[in-house]
């Protein structure tokens, strides 16, 4: 029996495709979406001259975050949203394995044969490594 499901998302259309796969097929199952995000540190931004930019409401359910944006406004669902720092497909992986999750569900975008053999994907790494069945959402 599948009680916690976790979709990965970058706040992209395809992420957001990933969560109402999810609520529909795992309807009464926790439902963790998980937005990493890459570290930054401090000799990064001393060596850049552009504005340091924060998504402060990603962090947070709070309506227009990236993650938030995810979630179906249309109908009440129980998600818990997370932010983790790190390299997307390790930290998907990991959190998977350190937090008892039964099934991933992410969408995917559906790039070419080539593209994915030259550039890989995160979702194929995630489905290669997970320590649970992943299911991917294409457009």
């Amino acid at each position: 029996m599948v009680t916690q499901v976790l979709v990965p998302s970058d706040g992209s259309d395809c992420a957001a495709r990933g969560v109402e796969r999810a609520l529909e097929r795992f309807p009464d199952a926790q439902v963790t979406v998980l937005r990493v995000v890459a570290p930054v540190d401090a000799a990064g931004i001393q060596a850049s001259d552009a504005p340091l930019e924060v998504e402060t409401d990603a962090d947070t359910d709070t309506p227009g975050g990236a993650v938030a944006r995810c979630i179906p406004s249309d109908r009440e669902v129980d998600v818990r949203t997370v932010v983790e720092p790190g390299v997307p497909a390790s930290t998907i992986v990991e959190y998977a394995r350190a937090n008892d999750v039964d099934a991933i569900v992410m969408g995917s975008n559906d790039r070419s044969s080539l593209g994915r053999l030259l550039l890989g994907t995160v979702s194929g790494t995630v489905a290669e490594n997970a320590p649970v069945p992943v299911e991917l959402v294409t457009a």
